[in-house]
């Protein structure tokens, strides 16, 4: 059935705005489409298609669309069917309950003015900034809509699986909701989730399946803001998002995870107000670019167990300076050419992991005095340069213990594993006989070198 959130004038961090999901039949009744449809049909919103507003899903189907109604697609029986708009028809919401196998898609009838006018819902206010969403729910079948969807309501995407598809150039201002783990949500387009001021919502979400069907050009401009702990997975054709992320405040959790394959995820917005772990994952070799010097002050995980698969790319200086600590899961950290002073974050470590010099080794990276962090695993110090790359780790000879020196290793050579120590602040860099045998290239200006390191046994 269609449902509405319950109105609140404010929730604290953590708090799951769908705690109080209510039958919603006082705003509008329902109408339900024709179900004598047949596959691969197509059939007019606007002709006399549908029960009386308020009927049932037995018809009969003689009535025009009442404005203002909430649309039932039933008995399409894994049918694929095409619906046509040819005007600005105003509604709250849809629902296809026809099985997971059906499709109804939502085309302009070709006169480009046909289009979805969403009425607003019962807001939904956190943070100072309030969705009017109505519920579009698929079934678990699929939900198609390429006409372009306006108004001043929101959308809701819910539990049911199956695929919203927000295909249009969309100018609704209301906000688009996740409160889903099921259901894939898929855009196209720069416009797919509304004007740039309509604010996307993760509500608690495990992980919202966020698919780009369209190119990897697109960018996604809206601000984004998460409701408890949530996590968010990009899957498709990479994308930019753009807007601003508040991570909820107080100490929520968040994870974003690239799973698409070889895909780049760029987010170029600030990431801001958590003191809670914000993990970066993936298992198809994704990256996640950072192009923002990002706020949150919550630790940094970088891979997770069965997605260590990433790269997370710093694409500006100091991207992560505000985050308490990095732990290095399994993935790479790629510096990405930029001088990093994370001189109050420490660095741990809990499966082999890399970091990432780029090439030519014109990176550097200053992270706290780490010797007390976990520490498991190879550290792989890649395209890292003698006189070129620096990765110091406190300011002096105490900032990684004896045995996490023995963990690193320079630029995926395995003759370098073990060889590295601390000069006097906290710089690590090979010792002089892996230098002198040509494993590595010269010191160049490093001149004296004191040693403070022991092998790994």
């Amino acid at each position: 059935m269609k449902k509405n959130l319950m109105n609140m004038k404010s929730l604290s961090a953590g708090s799951c705005l769908l705690a109080a999901l209510l039958a919603n039949n006082a705003l509008a009744q329902s109408q339900y489409f024709t179900s004598a449809v047949v596959n691969g049909g197509t059939y007019s919103w606007d002709a006399a298609n549908w029960s009386v507003s308020g009927g049932t899903s037995s018809g009969p189907f003689a009535s025009n669309w009442t404005p203002g109604d909430f649309a039932r697609f039933y008995g399409f029986a894994g049918d694929n069917v095409t619906v046509t708009v040819n005007a600005a028809e105003s509604n709250t919401g849809l629902y296809l309950n026809s099985g997971s196998s059906s499709t109804v898609n939502i085309n302009d009838a070709g006169n480009n003015t046909g289009s979805l006018s969403i009425l607003p819902g019962t807001a939904v206010t956190q943070n100072g900034y309030s969705w009017l969403p109505q519920g579009f729910l698929t079934g678990g079948g699929n939900v198609i809509i390429n006409a372009p969807i306006g108004g001043t309501g929101g959308i809701e995407e819910e539990s049911g699986g199956g695929n919203l598809e927000l295909l249009g150039n969309n100018t609704y201002t209301g906000g688009t909701l996740f409160s889903s783990s099921s259901t894939f949500v898929d855009y196209n387009n720069n416009n797919s989730f509304g004007a740039t001021s309509s604010q996307i919502g993760f509500d608690g979400t495990t992980f919202s399946l966020l698919q780009n069907n369209g190119p990897s050009s697109v960018n996604i401009a809206n601000p984004v803001q998460v409701i408890g702990t949530t996590g968010v997975d990009f899957i498709g054709n990479g994308a930019t998002f753009s807007g601003s992320w508040y991570l909820g405040g107080g100490s929520t959790t968040v994870n974003l995870r690239n799973n698409g394959v070889g895909t780049t995820v760029a987010l170029s917005g600030v990431l801001s107000s958590t003191t809670g772990t914000v993990t970066y994952s993936g298992a198809n070799g994704g990256k996640i670019i950072l192009g923002a010097v990002n706020t949150y002050t919550g630790p940094t995980v970088i891979g997770s167990s069965g997605d260590t698969a990433i790269t997370v790319q710093l694409g500006v200086a100091n991207a992560l300076s505000s985050s308490t600590k990095v732990t290095l899961g399994g993935g790479t950290l790629n510096l990405g050419g930029f001088s990093h002073t994370m001189t109050g974050t420490t660095l741990a470590q809990t499966a082999s992991s890399v970091i990432d010099f780029t090439s030519g080794g014109a990176s550097s990276v200053s992270f706290a005095n780490s010797s007390a962090q976990t520490w498991t695993g190879t550290l792989d110090l890649a395209n890292w340069t003698a006189g070129v790359s620096t990765f110091q780790v406190g300011t002096d000879t105490t900032g990684l213990s004896s045995g996490q020196l023995g963990d690193i290793e320079f630029d995926n050579n395995p003759a370098t594993l073990g060889s590295a120590y601390l000069l006097p602040d906290g710089v690590v860099v090979p010792e002089p006989s892996t230098l002198a045998l040509g494993l590595l290239g010269g010191l160049g200006g490093l001149g004296m070198i004191w040693r403070s390191r022991s092998r790994k046994a």
